[in-house]
């Protein structure tokens, strides 16, 4: 069984002084369990010079996946989900709205965690001059066979 859980959140800014400069985004699954797989989807991030970012995912207990770091080169924004069972790596930009594997970590790692809780994306810029925001976010959680929500 899986749940959609949305960031609500008004949009994070990510300031053009730094760096490095954090934008946080926060949301709740309110539910027992544990994680068989997890998704971000719908990855919402305006901001020149995507290289510039890293983005991980964080769980509850801390447990952190950087899923994308710094690549793209010169290329601006990211509209796109990451899923380990994806066909392949996200082409640059990672605009067009697919399904893409992380070229870092995998969002394996949170696999037999417990769903409940805050989990928090992270956005790191670690480069000054530009800036954008963290717009928002999905997380697609299902949980082993046999759990209820």
């Amino acid at each position: 069984d899986c749940r959609l859980f949305s960031s609500t959140g008004a949009a994070q800014p990510i300031a053009s002084t730094g760096p490095p400069v954090v934008a946080e985004m926060n949301l709740m699954a309110p539910l027992a369990g544990t994680v068989l797989d997890l998704d971000v989807y719908q990855l919402d991030i305006d901001h020149t010079y995507i290289s510039d970012l890293d983005i991980e995912l964080i769980h509850p207990d801390g447990t952190t996946a950087l899923f994308w770091d710094q690549a793209c080169g010169s290329q601006n924004n990211i509209s796109a989900s990451f899923d380990d069972e994806a066909s392949g790596e996200a082409p640059c930009p990672p605009t067009d709205g697919g399904f893409y594997t992380s070229a870092s970590d995998q969002l394996s790692l949170f696999d037999n965690l417990p769903v409940t809780g805050t989990w928090t994306l992270r956005v790191t810029d670690n480069a000054d001059v530009d800036g954008g925001s963290l717009n928002g976010f999905t997380l697609k959680i299902c949980l082993e066979d046999g759990q209820t929500l």
